[in-house]
């Protein structure tokens, strides 16, 4: 009997009339040869006019009709509930029968062909409302998935690689089972769209035969069912299958046991997870293990008490999809329903987030179906009962159109035609007359949502400005996000919003905590942001996913950064400037204490402060190893605070030496003292003085950040043959060795807090076989009859760092004698030559950034400096200087060197000690040009006031040419 359509939806004409016609006329002549009566749609307008909008608009369902004539004219004459009960009971039993894969693939994808034909038909025509359409597609997903499991595990038993009970449902007991998530679980499948499952087993009882491995098994399943559902074929494809939603699914496999996923859902899983599993419903396989995974997986899905830690949350990821209220106009043309603003997302995330807060106490929030959902939120008093009425009809109206864009080709899309005939043509097929009107209605559907959508956390804190959607939840990249992150600046958005949705999963150990998760989603804005400032954006998020994975906790810094974004500022630029020092802060993330500290960008402490503030540090404790503690905290937050003034180019590379050595003098002096009281309390007091000697660049005030304490001891005693007046006596030697290994170790001992500083005491007299502490006697007797002139090189740079006064006295008054006595300059000259010549054999360099090694260096200039030192002191005893830039003014000044050279020699210093703090801080090795982190580079060109990094590189070229020119004029060839 003909069903009736007069009452029903009629289509306006569409645009392209004789096209219809002819394509009409096609379908007359493959109905005529197929002996079926077409002529009551002829004889009913309202009938003819539904199918010359399908011929029309979409072709997909037109191949169908073309392919199945016979079933196409059932459908349009048969009553739809009993045609459909009659066909899938068909569908089911040939199903049931088949013992081939073909022939399975074949029943499943006919079936689907023809399920899709006759509720495009039904849909269209106003016969079946949209709930019930959604309602009976996702049951056909269910009915394809099972029927398609139970054919597997029935040809595995027939191969003998799996054991039943009943082989006619295998899958009663079979301990493997199909989540539906998503629109499938909740009953509302879209039209054309993906189907996502998640697969879950029981090992430990899970039947396969002669051993074999139960999860190699599960997995070739359920590929197996991938391929049975979603391959295409000439017979076309059932849906197409996504399996991204499971736990982690980059570090998981396809089929997963679920007490493993029990495990990561009670661990790790995601606020967004939960909000998924709101639609969870178990379609297919052993139904009742999977009911009882779904009951033990209730606590995870609903917090039993109010869940201020998920509104958190929620209101963080309302803040990643970009609100604009306010925001300009919503076009109509080529917008995206689903995940444009005012589209079904909102309205999904509108339901869902209230269900995340008040599900766990108020269990009628607990459904899955959106339209449903609205009615009981409203009932709840969660919203107002206006709100859920204009939502629900706004989610229907959307719906409809959703399922109309992907009834023309069978595509999974939500975007609108930006093309204008195109858009009309549509708009026909959504049986509007006019495009205008078309416009219109959906003008005020999305700005509806967007009106109520908008005020759902509009007393929610900001965090970030309205930059665009910044979505990371779920399985999949959204296309808006992508868009946003590329007008950020990062050219690899796919790469940046993968790095970002990985930090979800607990990998890192920072991240394994909800807390620090929680606090990572509300930041993600402002993270990208600040990262986009960065010259290259791509590199920056690469070096904070670095820093990330090397973190070991990070609720406490998380924590310091969101309630401080000007911290937050400083961290990005450390970690886009100085890798090294971001790789500190990862394993000591406590040093941003010290920025709090209002004082922390001013003027940086004079030795004095230092001494001041380590001795209020040290006040209380009173242990030895908790000195020691508090020591190296306050030695690594000074180092920190230094460094960040270097990259902050508050202060100059001159300057930022001499603070490294005034905190290095300042921790030695303390240290000393500590030293001396354990060495006391365990051998009592000796008589003596002691003092410590700096050499190198500590004794010149030219520290970096990784220099090491060249250190060289002496004490003085009236008595070398004395005892300590402790229970257990020492001579003096042993008294003194004792408290110099004290003073070493705790200068350099890895403490809880980590070490201060590497120690080197290569320099005393006689290197590595001589004693650590020398009689000061023996120092100079040493110094004066058998030290090489390499030694008196390095006696150049000699400063008292602390110590007793009367030895300092005495030590700086030998060390004067022995560098102004008169010296055959020629052998001088030799001498200081063999020595540049053997390092030179030794480390030998064209690299220009090896500044220190390279000819015309660093060690050329500190060489001239020592060679003019030992030279000339004699004829000029108050020339003498420690530190290199004041040497060289002293030479010019007494016109030992020309202004020329001198000009040369200082600015290449400069330059290089600039340089070189920079490196020493921010990089491991030598810099590489090609490899200079953004920030870095920066701050490397500001410093040495270059346009770019070849540039700079030139520069330096050229200053090693000429400070290698000055080196052959004043000592010699190399």
């Amino acid at each position: 009997m003909q069903q009736n359509f007069s009452k029903i939806v009629h289509f306006p004409e569409p645009i392209d009339k004789d096209k219809v016609a002819d394509l009409f006329n096609d379908l007359r002549q493959i109905f005529t040869e197929n002996n079926l009566d077409y002529k009551f749609i002829e004889e009913d307008e309202t009938l003819q006019s539904l199918i010359n909008i399908i011929l029309a608009t979409s072709p997909y369902l037109s191949g169908i009709i073309r392919r199945y004539p016979k079933f196409a004219i059932e459908t349009l004459i048969s009553e739809p509930d009993i045609l459909y009960a009659n066909f899938i009971a068909k569908f089911i039993t040939e199903a049931s029968q088949q013992n081939t894969d073909f022939e399975m693939m074949k029943i499943l994808r006919i079936a689907k062909q023809k399920v899709a034909l006759s509720l495009a038909i039904w849909d269209l025509s106003g016969t079946w409302t949209q709930a019930k359409v959604t309602d009976i597609l996702s049951k056909f997903a269910d009915l394809s998935i099972e029927l398609t499991l139970n054919y597997l595990f029935k040809q595995a038993v027939v191969a003998g690689t799996f054991e039943t009970d009943d082989i006619y449902s295998v899958t009663k007991n079979c301990g493997l089972f199909v989540i539906a998530m998503g629109k499938h679980g909740a009953y509302e499948l879209n039209y054309s769209s993906d189907i996502d499952l998640i697969v879950f087993f029981d090992p430990e009882n899970f039947k396969v035969t002669n051993g074999k491995d139960p999860y190699k098994f599960a997995i070739r399943l359920i590929k197996k069912l991938v391929q049975f559902i979603q391959e295409r074929n000439e017979f076309g494809y059932v849906f197409r299958v996504d399996l991204r939603l499971r736990p982690d699914p980059g570090a998981t496999q396809i089929a997963m046991g679920y007490q493993a996923a029990l495990g990561y859902y009670e661990s790790i899983g995601q606020n967004w997870e939960r909000a998924a599993m709101i639609k969870a419903r178990i379609c297919a396989g052993d139904i009742e293990l999977g009911f009882d995974f779904m009951k033990q997986l209730l606590p995870f899905i609903w917090r039993k008490y109010l869940d201020f830690a998920s509104i958190r949350d929620v209101h963080a990821m309302k803040r990643q999809i970009h609100v604009h209220k306010g925001h300009g106009e919503i076009k109509v043309d080529g917008h995206n329903i689903k995940l444009g603003r005012g589209g079904i997302r909102e309205i999904e995330f509108f339901v869902q987030t209230q269900q995340l807060i008040a599900g766990g106490r108020q269990a009628e929030l607990r459904a899955s179906g959106t339209l449903e959902m609205l009615d009981r939120l409203g009932y709840a008093q969660w919203i107002l009962p206006q709100v859920a009425v204009d939502m629900k009809e706004c989610y229907i109206f959307l719906r409809n159109i959703e399922h109309r864009i992907q009834m023309m080709n069978d595509e999974q899309t939500q975007t609108l035609p930006t093309d204008i005939d195109k858009l009309e043509a549509f708009a026909r097929f959504c049986a509007y007359e006019n495009l205008d009107a078309f416009r219109k209605n959906m003008l005020f559907y999305l700005n509806k949502v967007q009106e109520h959508y908008a005020a759902l956390f509009e007393n929610a804190p900001e965090l970030n400005t309205e930059i665009g959607n910044l979505v990371f939840t779920g399985s999949e990249h959204d296309e808006e996000t992508l868009t946003t992150l590329s007008k950020m600046g990062y050219e690899y958005p796919e790469r940046t919003s993968s790095i970002v949705r990985e930090w979800h999963f607990g990998r890192y150990p920072c991240m394994r905590t909800s807390r620090t998760r929680s606090l990572v989603t509300e930041m993600v804005p402002v993270i990208l942001q600040e990262l986009s400032k960065a010259y290259h954006p791509d590199n920056a998020i690469l070096a904070f996913d670095k820093f990330l994975m090397g973190l070991p906790a990070g609720v406490q810094l998380f924590s310091l950064f969101i309630n401080n974004t000007e911290l937050f500022n400083l961290f990005v630029n450390i970690l886009i400037t100085a890798p090294k020092l971001a790789r500190q802060l990862s394993n000591k993330s406590q040093l941003f204490d010290a920025v709090i500290n209002p004082k922390f960008m001013s003027d940086l402490p004079d030795e004095f402060e230092y001494k001041s503030l380590l001795a209020r540090n040290m006040k209380e404790a009173e242990l030895f190893e908790d000195k020691l503690d508090r020591a190296c905290v306050f030695g690594q937050e000074a180092q920190f605070q230094i460094g960040v003034h270097q990259i902050s180019q508050i202060t100059k590379g001159a300057e930022i030496a001499v603070s490294y050595s005034n905190l290095a003098d300042c921790i030695i002096e303390t240290m000393l003292m500590v030293a001396r009281q354990e060495v006391e309390r365990r051998f009592g007091k000796f008589p003596g003085e002691f003092v410590v000697l700096g050499m190198g660049k500590l004794g010149s005030q030219e520290m970096t950040f990784t220099s090491d304490l060249d250190l060289i001891v002496i004490y003085d005693v009236e008595d070398e043959d004395a005892l300590s007046d402790g229970k257990k006596a020492l001579t003096a030697s042993v008294w003194f060795a004792k408290l110099t290994q004290a003073l070493i170790s705790a200068l350099t001992v890895q403490t809880a807090e980590g070490a201060l500083f590497e120690v080197d005491m290569r320099l005393r007299p006689s290197g590595r076989s001589g004693p650590v502490a020398t009689q000061f006697e023996g120092f100079e007797k040493y110094q004066q009859n058998e030290a090489w002139v390499w030694e008196h090189q390095a006696l150049t740079r000699a400063r008292v760092v602390t110590g007793d006064k009367k030895l300092t006295r005495k030590v700086e008054a030998s060390i004067k004698r022995i560098l102004v006595q008169k010296r055959d300059i020629v052998k001088i000259k030799t001498e200081v030559l063999n020595m540049r010549a053997r390092i030179n054999d030794e480390k030998k360099t064209d690299d220009v950034w090896m500044m220190k090694q390279i000819k015309g260096g660093i060690i050329d200039i500190e060489f001239i400096i020592q060679f003019l030192n030992l030279s000339f002191a004699n004829a000029n005893p108050d020339m003498l200087r420690v530190n290199s830039m004041a040497s060289l003014e002293q030479f010019k000044e007494l016109e030992i060197i020309e202004v020329e050279q001198y000009e040369t020699l200082s600015m290449a210093l400069d330059l290089y000690s600039e340089i070189s703090q920079i490196t020493r801080l921010t990089i491991d090795g030598v810099l590489k040009i090609d490899e200079v982190p953004d920030g870095l580079e920066r701050l490397l060109l500001a410093v040495s006031n270059s346009p770019d990094m070849k540039y700079l590189e030139q520069t330096l070229r050229e200053m090693q040419t000429k400070v290698s020119d000055i080196f052959s004029k004043i000592i010699g060839e190399y």
